[in-house]
């Protein structure tokens, strides 16, 4: 066998050796490079051949790359590279003489050697691999037998791969999460997030008397000189002169038109002040619009007046309009605002209804305390549902304004009429509806709530409100002071009065029965005292309790045969009243009356006509579901009716739960209830739908003065033609303001 030279390769080799028993692994080359001989010098021949480096690669890539193979069929490298060591003679080839081995042997018969060594040494060491590494697929190995060193080196490659992915589970790979940042979809809520301070009820109301008074005055200034400036503009187009002919010149209508126009900016400048303090802000609103309409239509007067633009009479007509508008709408929830107060100032008793969450089911719950509001002045101070919606859509508004005559003045290639259309588009962004959609409603609300004894909560208290809710109704809800009274009672037996009517009270007033204030007052009448109970037990149907070591009952006929008791009259089963026994003895009767108060039934049809089902939380033994049976008005009512258990918690739930304040009552009875109710309800609609065909009558009046503008001329539309487009779109605000109180 030729003697194989020292070469360059074989250095790195070395090298790469050293390097990998470094690392740490199970397998240890120690051993190896121990019995490989290292070459300290780099070798300087060149005569390795391409398989054997190929060889090289795969067999580190292999045996660095599984453990257990490099563990169970160790192949040493040096073996695989160096002439092998002969087993037994017969193996060895033998030298015929010396001279022959002394013999030069030519670098292409040494290079055809190595190969078909080579060769047969891969060929072992892929036998090994397939029954160690068991690749899945019998494509992969039943492989023919590779002829080319590109082959051998293709097939290596295949095996590493299909041991890869059998083994690739067991490896554990860092990994990298990446968190996106939550979107939140859907319809936006508005709500004012900023909570006012709290201020006294008797300060707020003198401050909205106040100010309603003065926007009231100034509103009515602005609407008279917006009427004449709507004479001028009809005059102007319709060259009809109604005033004295020295009118007749355009120059004297262009500046008389102007100072109108700034006396009516002068009366609204607490208006405009709020609008430029909510553009500085960044926080567009329907002021903000009103502002830069003013804006725009006096830089197009100083175009007119500069001559840059063929004469037009500026619109000044409807930006005043829309000014006396947002000053009549601000007056008016003012003064809404101030029947509110004046309505919680004048009662020392209030009462709040509230909308509590994880009360009963899935549903919220509106529930009556008898607690102060302490939010009720913070919720009046902030915005109202109108101001928040329009500070969403003004930005809109504004960039398809601009936009719009962007592309207008791009299509007639003119820049001087910019001002006018940007003043033409602004202007009839600004629906005369935006100052109107909560502050009208509320006023025609407030008015009537006034006299109901009820004040709504602001915004903050209406947005929230739901017609889908549950509505728990309490004994004083249903029988309020007069519609419930104690007729008579008779006595069974030789028990004293005062003792009957002792147990009977003791017992009501244990387990917190409705009836206890009335029973009391009997107690106080009679002479009789309360008595300590122990282990009182409440049921449906009646109470049982141990008063001086004697078991007493108290209930209803059917509780009184249920605990055994058969001495119930025939003639008082029917009757609505209570029974006592006392120790398995029927010791007394007491007749009931209940009388529906039409305030009541009133209430309850107003219920039914709504998804509001009515839960009742009454305690009281005699009262039972019959009396709605035999009612013709209750006959259409859905009532939910729960245990006795279930009423006695849910009226005890203390009102830490999640809530909100939605008015203020100042009347007993379930009409001032259900009235709050619904006008909270109403009122969230009527906001709703009102800012919704602003908003239409918005896009739609930018579509048009668009399309107007491109396909007809600048002048097609005029100050008055605005006007009328802007009062029309105002009547459904009044349509719905009309229909809010109507139930």
């Amino acid at each position: 066998m030729p003697e194989v030279k020292n070469d360059s390769n074989l250095y790195e080799l070395n090298e790469i050796i050293k390097e990998v028993s470094s690392w740490g692994n199970e397998y240890s080359f120690e051993e190896e490079i121990a019995s490989t001989p290292i070459i300290e010098e780099p070798p300087t021949s060149n005569h390795i051949s391409e398989a054997e480096k190929a060889l090289f690669e795969f067999s580190f890539e292999e045996e660095l790359s599984s453990e257990t193979l490099v563990n169970e069929n160790p192949i040493l490298i040096h073996d695989m590279i160096s002439e092998p060591q002969p087993e037994s003679p017969e193996q060895t080839a033998p030298v015929s003489s010396p001279q022959d081995a002394q013999t030069t042997i030519s670098p292409e018969t040494e290079q055809e050697e190595l190969d078909a060594e080579t060769e047969s040494h891969f060929a072992d060491f892929l036998k090994d691999s397939e029954q160690a590494s068991e690749p899945s697929s019998q494509s992969e190995t039943e492989q023919a037998e590779p002829e080319t060193v590109k082959e051998l080196f293709s097939n290596s490659l295949q095996q590493s791969r299909a041991w890869f992915r059998k083994y690739k589970k067991a490896i554990h790979f860092p990994t990298i999460k990446v968190s996106l940042p939550h979107v939140a979809w859907g319809f936006p809520q508005f709500s004012d997030k900023h909570t006012p301070p709290s201020v006294p009820i008797k300060e707020l109301q003198y401050g909205y008397r106040k100010e309603s008074k003065s926007l009231r005055t100034q509103s009515y200034v602005v609407a008279l000189f917006t009427s004449l400036l709507m004479l001028l503009a009809y005059a102007t187009v319709t060259n009809n002169m109604i005033f004295p002919s020295v009118f007749s010149n355009v120059t004297v209508i262009l500046y008389s038109s102007l100072s109108l126009f700034i006396l009516s900016l002068v009366f609204s400048k607490e208006l405009l002040i709020k609008g430029l303090k909510s553009l500085l802000l960044a926080k567009f609103g329907a002021e903000s619009l009103c502002v830069l309409s003013s804006l725009f239509v006096i830089i197009d007067t100083l175009f007119v007046t500069l001559s840059l633009r063929p004469y037009s009479l500026p619109l000044f007509a409807p930006v005043s309009l829309i000014l006396f508008f947002q000053l009549w709408g601000l007056s008016r929830k003012k003064q809404a605002q101030y029947y509110n107060c004046q309505t919680v100032s004048i009662s020392t008793q209030t009462d709040c209804l509230t909308m509590e969450y994880h009360q009963w089911g899935e549903k919220p719950l509106y529930r009556r305390r008898s607690n102060s509001a302490t939010s009720f002045s913070s919720q009046m101070q902030q915005k109202d549902g109108a101001e928040l919606i329009f500070e969403y859509y003004a930005p809109f508004f504004l960039f398809a304004s601009v936009f719009a005559t962007v592309i207008t003045s791009i299509f007639h290639n003119e820049v001087t009429h910019f001002f006018y259309l940007l003043s033409a588009f602004c202007t009839i962004s600004c629906s005369l509806s935006m100052g109107l959609c909560f502050s009208f409603p509320f006023y025609r609300l407030s008015r009537r709530l006034r006299l109901a004894g009820v004040a709504l909560a602001g915004w903050s208290g209406v947005h929230k409100t739901k017609n889908t809710a549950n509505l728990l109704v309490k004994h004083s809800d249903l029988f309020p002071s007069g519609s419930m009274q104690l007729n008579n009672y008779r006595l069974f037996g030789n028990a004293p009065s005062a003792r009957v009517i002792s147990y009977t009270t003791s017992v009501l007033k244990a387990v917190g029965s409705d009836l206890h204030e009335t029973f009391s007052s009997l107690a106080r009448i009679e002479g009789a005292k309360l008595l300590h109970t122990a282990a009182t037990t409440l049921e449906d149907e009646g109470a049982s309790a141990i008063i001086d070591g004697a078991q007493v009952f108290v209930g209803n006929a059917a509780y009184m045969k249920q605990k055994g008791i058969y001495q119930v009259p025939s003639n008082l089963e029917d009757e609505e009243g209570l029974f006592c026994a006392i120790n398995d003895r029927l010791v007394g009767f007491f007749s009931m009356e209940y009388h529906v108060h039409h305030s009541v039934s009133s209430a309850l049809g107003m219920l039914f006509k709504t998804r509001i089902i009515p839960i009742l939380g009454v305690i009281d033994f005699a009262f039972t579901t019959k009396l709605f049976r035999t009612n013709k008005r209750f006959t259409r009512i859905r009532f939910t009716s729960p245990s006795i258990t279930e009423r006695h918690e849910l009226l005890h739930k203390s009102s830490q739960s999640p809530s909100h304040l939605v008015a203020l009552i100042n009347r007993n009875g379930l009409e001032a209830t259900t009235t709050a109710i619904l006008s909270a309800t109403r009122l969230q609609y009527a906001t709703y739908l009102s800012a919704f065909i602003a908003c239409l009558s918005s896009f739609i009046g930018i579509a048009l003065i668009l399309f107007l503008s491109i396909y007809g001329s600048y002048f097609t539309f005029s100050a008055i033609q605005i006007s009328m487009y802007l009062l029309l779109w105002s009547i459904p605000t009044f349509l719905i303001t009309h229909w809010i109180d109507q139930f």
